[in-house]
């Protein structure tokens, strides 16, 4: 069967047309940004910690109207990336800023923290507070480079979807290997995986799980296919939908019982991703609607996650509405402030980029038992928990750059998330999902990947991107070579006239 070529998406640009160029950010935005970092400077001179919690509190405004203006924006273009980075910014400093605001005494040092002051030195809240401003102002920066990304973006062009039965097989395959490690764990007892599952992050001594080593690795597939399941299911019509939704139940209910919050994000932020890109040209308030509910079962279940952690699933009928409005629950505002508070001040600058581990991340431990650790957040870490071994904790991004390189790292990470999150956009942009769901979904997954970063920028969040890469790469196939596409106006999106379809 021969596949239709790459649509040609590339046209003269009306002033219409152009004042919707997907990529731009527009003057509201860089007014609101810009206001956000002269705000933060009003901190400066302050000498009492009510004058912060009045600017933090002007600060979470102005996060939350350039997220409303930016998502505006994401619903007329159909990108995802901007209003992305920059909800990440408000959800994880700013109103976490705020929430720390409103502790007794403003500013507390939270229990179990090794600050041995009551409240935050004035000094280390205004230089983070000042650092996150500056952090967001150049995610729009990096957002607005655009180097020519057609070699790049060339190599998921071309690739496109394969329809054979042994093609379905692989989608079911790599589904399964999402869960055989787990049962084989647990010795094929369903029993004892479902009261684990159900125990989630409060089960205690031995739960009868036996470690079964490199194979645990293939389970990473399960996220993809899951994730790629799930949107097939939901936004496109096939006899097959209702297999499809419950198999990516199926996969997704251990993610969700889990806890781990960053695993469920890895599943539906590319079904979001994909739901948008598929609007119609002339959006109706029932697309609108239906995607506002979408993103609010998948904030209610990471808040029911949160609200859970310490206690098992049988206590879900105790989770009460306020439960699910809580902004305090990253504690990356508090990690910043801790990275100021030890960095330089107990150690000097690390100067330790975090690339390298993403290379050495893929060797197992097994053949290398000695592989090395992020220094700066071996330090962290260690000073932070004071000896415990129950827990490990994320500096955040501001902190993670902060404590490698001062000022200039906290500006190199908003510029390059900005940058990240743009690329994908582009990328995204030029594929057509109905044709190339696989490559649609996996490139999706650099949008959950960013939104972790914004907690640790760690090798760890990418080997999900990586295996959906490779995931995508079994399911697809080299196409013949045509026309490749330019970045499309959005007048001329392929499958700018299809509908979300929601089951």
């Amino acid at each position: 069967m021969t596949e239709p070529p790459i649509a040609q998406t590339e046209k003269v640009l009306t002033p219409r047309t152009q004042a919707l160029n997907p990529f731009k950010v527009t003057g509201v935005e860089w007014l609101l940004a810009v206001a956000s970092l002269g705000v933060a400077g009003l901190a400066l001179p302050a000498t009492t910690h009510e004058v912060l919690r009045g600017v933090l509190l002007v600060l979470t405004l102005l996060g939350v109207a350039l997220v409303i203006v930016a998502g505006l924006r994401a619903l007329q273009t159909r990108t995802f990336g901007k209003v992305l980075i920059l909800a990440g910014t408000l959800s994880y400093y700013w109103l976490e800023g705020v929430g720390a605001a409103g502790r007794s005494p403003a500013f507390s040092v939270p229990a179990g923290v090794p600050v041995f002051t009551p409240q935050y030195d004035l000094g280390v809240l205004k230089r983070t507070i000042v650092l996150v401003a500056a952090f967001q102002l150049l995610l729009l920066v990096g957002y607005s480079f655009r180097p020519r990304i057609a070699p790049l973006s060339s190599r998921f062009e071309r690739r496109v979807d394969r329809h054979s039965a042994g093609a379905s097989l692989w989608r079911y395959g790599l589904a399964l290997a999402g869960l055989v490690p787990m049962l084989l764990g647990f010795g094929f007892d369903i029993r004892a995986a479902g009261d684990a599952l159900v125990a989630s992050r409060s089960a205690t001594g031995d739960t009868g799980y036996q470690d079964v080593g490199l194979i645990n690795l293939v389970s990473t597939f399960g996220l993809f296919a899951a994730s790629l399941l799930l949107t097939e299911a939901l936004l496109f019509r096939s006899l097959s939908r209702i297999q499809k939704l419950l198999v990516a139940a199926a996969v997704a209910t251990p993610v969700l019982l889990g806890g781990v919050r960053h695993l469920w994000l890895f599943i539906t932020l590319p079904v979001g991703a994909v739901a948008l890109r598929r609007l119609r040209k002339r959006l109706r308030g029932r697309d609108v609607v239906r995607l506002v509910l979408v993103l609010a079962a998948a904030l209610s279940v990471v808040q029911i996650q949160i609200a859970l952690r310490g206690r098992d699933w049988s206590e879900i009928t105790s989770v009460r509405l306020s439960d699910l409005t809580q902004t305090q629950v990253t504690g990356q505002f508090d990690a910043a402030l801790f990275a100021h508070e030890i960095v330089p001040s107990r150690h000097g600058y690390f100067l330790e980029p975090a690339e390298p581990y993403f290379l050495i991340h893929w060797i197992p431990r097994r053949f290398w038992p000695d592989k090395p650790i992020m220094e700066s957040w071996q330090f962290f870490n260690d000073t932070y928990i004071q000896g415990a071994t129950t827990y490990n904790v994320t500096p955040s991004l501001v902190g993670q750059f902060h404590i490698n390189f001062g000022l200039l790292g906290v500006l190199y990470a908003g510029f390059f998330m900005g940058f990240l999150a743009v690329t994908t956009d582009r990328v995204m942009m030029r594929l057509d999902p109905s044709s190339q769901r696989a490559v649609a979904v996996a490139v999706g997954f650099f949008y959950p990947f960013i939104f972790s970063s914004f907690r640790f920028y760690s090798p760890i969040y990418f080997t999900y991107v990586g295996y959906a890469l490779i995931g995508a790469w079994i399911l697809s196939r080299r196409r013949a070579r045509g026309g490749m596409s330019k970045e499309p106006s959005v007048s001329s999106q392929p499958g700018g006239g299809r509908g979300v379809v929601v089951a």
